[in-house]
């Protein structure tokens, strides 16, 4: 079954995620910033997705979901032409805690690459790891411009 993309709903979205991330919290600082839901075909939230620290060239991508199913052909390639095609990004930043062992695997299979540990940068208790992955490698991987997608 097809998972539906949420869009124009930032503030709730955004909400939504950060909940489910230890120690993040939408605040003043963390602004500008556009958030991405993705929905079951019935509505039920599976996944959300937070693009912020926008620098022109790179942007940083928070997510957490409560389904795996949310992880569809479709719905990655669309989660990741915003950054690059629309908002015109070189690159995208991932930063994650070190022990989130499935992220860390979700994330080098969608092509992104380990750039550097960081202890306690987590949550100020945990160590994180930054990944990153760059839009021409994007365009030419498994979920790039390249690649037929079917959205339905």
């Amino acid at each position: 079954m097809p998972n539906r993309l949420i869009f124009g709903h930032d503030e709730r979205v955004a909400k939504w995620t950060a909940k489910r991330i230890p120690g993040m919290e939408i605040t003043d600082a963390f602004w500008p910033y556009t958030a991405i839901g993705v929905a079951a075909d019935d509505g039920y939230p599976l996944a959300g997705f937070i693009y912020h620290r926008f620098r022109g060239f790179d942007v940083e991508i928070s997510g957490s979901a409560q389904s795996p199913r949310w992880a569809q052909r479709g719905v990655i390639h669309a989660l990741l032409h915003y950054p690059f095609e629309q908002m015109g990004c070189v690159r995208v930043t991932l930063l994650m805690a070190k022990r989130n062992k499935r992220a860390r695997r979700l994330s080098k299979f969608l092509g992104f690459v380990e750039e550097g540990t960081h202890p306690m940068a987590y949550d100020g208790h945990y160590d994180a790891c930054s990944y990153g992955l760059l839009r021409d490698v994007w365009r030419v991987g498994k979920f790039g411009l390249k690649q037929p997608v079917e959205m339905k």
